[in-house]
């Protein structure tokens, strides 16, 4: 993959967010360093690296499509007052993904999970 401006500035706005920013984020971010990047070309970057496993896409129930810096397996949980969207890294799903795996004789090979709850900022 040859690198390109856009293209760096993109990552280096996913990589520097925690907030798992939608396309429509990257974009607003994007042109406050370059004004006339095209959306196209942010949807475009975004698809690109997350098909090379650099960022990861994931969508949630009744959202749009987000991206996030983490690209090992793990889950969301997302507020359903505010939206904020928080990475879960518990290895206790896991270990429930391997005992449905055996009780179903199914190979499961990745699997996405969404929580929702209120945010303590929230409660």
């Amino acid at each position: 993959m040859r690198n390109s401006k856009q293209r760096d500035v993109i990552l280096k706005i996913v990589l520097d967010s925690s907030d798992h920013p939608t396309a429509d984020m990257v974009y607003n971010r994007a042109r406050k360093e370059i004004d006339n990047i095209s959306l196209g070309t942010v949807y475009r970057n975004l698809n690109l690296l997350s098909e090379q496993g650099i960022i990861k896409k994931f969508k949630i129930v009744g959202d749009i499509e987000r991206f996030d810096k983490t690209v090992i397996t793990h889950s969301h949980f997302v507020c359903k007052e505010c939206g904020k969207v928080i990475d879960i890294m518990e290895d206790s799903l896991s270990d429930f993904i391997k005992e449905l795996s055996n009780k179903t004789n199914a190979n499961i090979e990745r699997y996405e999970v969404s929580l929702f709850g209120t945010c303590s900022h929230c409660q």
